[in-house]
């Protein structure tokens, strides 16, 4: 069982990576409860946490061993973003502060594996508010996303601007190349490189879509124009994000 404990009064909040059976158990009496007394809750979605729960995406938040909380999640491929499916305190549990630090102690765990990015769609719609004051945002304007979605970087990211200032940029156009030709970029990064000149002292991580243009500017030369799947760097495009760190050139 990996745990990581929280204080919340004198009560010990813990987050339980790897819940057991009995924990579940306990899940499903107060979730089923909750969907019969007034038929809200996520019971509904009960085979996809029990799911989770076989799969090792079952995040349980326990007050003095007691589960009063869940996240069902799910880690790229690649390691380098999550999704956070399902998050629910306990009825009787809220509003004292569990949900902040449940979600702060699950982007925490994220963040110690390596995962940069997070996303999730608000559902019931009622919970964007909490969502956004957890640093969550919504996709960039013309982004073909729902309304619902929301993604947040887990670490410090450099800021696009519209406008071209300096010698050395990436570009990104929210368009296909044929499109591009007639547009300015939609967003441009003023690259800020370390010593040895191809990592990036603030990475870009930023939403995308694989065909979109991207082009890279060194010195005023472009030295790449493609679809953003094409992108030279160690890591590019994954789970619908482009990641740059270090350039290959």
């Amino acid at each position: 069982m990996k745990t990581s404990d929280l204080l919340i009064d004198k009560d010990v909040l813990t987050l339980v990576t790897e819940p057991n059976s009995n924990q579940l158990g306990q899940i499903e009496k107060w979730l089923r409860a909750e969907n019969n007394e007034k038929d809200e809750g996520f019971f509904r979605n009960w085979d996809t946490i029990t799911g989770a729960f076989n799969n090792n995406q079952l995040w349980v938040t326990t007050l003095n061993d007691f589960p009063i909380g869940f996240v069902v999640i799910y880690i790229s491929d690649s390691s380098l973003t999550a999704v956070i499916d399902i998050a629910e305190v306990k009825p009787s549990e809220r509003k004292r502060g569990v949900g902040r630090r449940m979600v702060d102690e699950t982007l925490n765990t994220f963040r110690t594996q390596g995962v940069l990015a997070v996303r999730l769609e608000c559902r019931p719609i009622s919970s964007e508010s909490f969502w956004k004051k957890m640093g969550f945002r919504h996709y960039p304007d013309k982004f073909p996303k729902s309304p619902f979605e929301l993604y947040k970087p887990l670490i410090e990211t450099l800021s696009p601007s519209k406008t071209k200032r300096s010698k050395s940029t990436i570009g990104l156009w929210n368009c296909e190349l044929y499109s591009a030709k007639r547009q300015k970029a939609e967003w441009i990064w003023e690259l800020d490189l370390l010593e040895d000149q191809i990592t990036l002292r603030q990475p870009i991580i930023f939403p995308v879509l694989s065909d979109w243009k991207v082009q890279l500017c060194r010195n005023n030369h472009e030295l790449f124009s493609e679809k953003v799947k094409r992108f030279p760097s160690n890591e590019g495009i994954f789970d619908g994000f482009l990641i740059v760190r270090q350039l290959i050139l």
